[in-house]
């Protein structure tokens, strides 16, 4: 599916995204300087790698003492093909503390990368506002923001 985004979406948004985007649809290891050229905007960034964020922090017992332990829920979207066991490793180098543990809530098995429904992607094709087809850059975003959005309604 990623693939197929950048594809289709590289012609729509042009320029030096757009010529990337083909570089990291066409390639199996893209150029490390294309893929964080990409990497710049959040959406992209999130579509090329794996990404974790601390959701929960929870420390201390009192307003007025320092707190004994801490704890922290980290949720991470894993890419399909990336074990959750490597992303756990990749969590224990960034954080670089024996005193520390990472745990994961879950044992989830590695996702395969999904394959394309041929009759959704042929009926999405045939459609007036065909969702993998007809991508419109959002305007009403600030640049920084802006992405390849489907064509929902002729207000977007």
């Amino acid at each position: 599916m990623t693939t197929a985004f950048f594809q289709r979406t590289a012609a729509i948004v042009g320029g030096q995204d757009g010529t990337d985007m083909k570089v990291v649809a066409a390639a199996a290891k893209p150029d490390p300087s294309v893929v964080e050229r990409l990497a710049k905007s959040p959406l992209y960034n999130a579509l090329l790698r794996t990404t974790c964020v601390a959701t929960m922090l929870d420390a201390g017992h009192a307003e007025n003492a320092l707190p004994q332990r801490a704890r922290a829920v980290v949720n991470c979207r894993v890419i399909p093909g990336e074990p959750p066991a490597g992303v756990r490793r990749t969590l224990e180098r960034v954080i670089a503390d024996p005193r520390l543990t990472v745990t994961a809530v879950t044992d989830y098995p590695t996702s395969p990368v999904s394959p394309l429904w041929p009759d959704l992607c042929k009926s999405s094709n045939r459609s007036p506002m065909p969702c993998g087809r007809a991508f419109r850059l959002c305007r009403s975003c600030p640049p920084a923001a802006r992405m390849a959005c489907p064509s929902a309604s002729p207000g977007f």
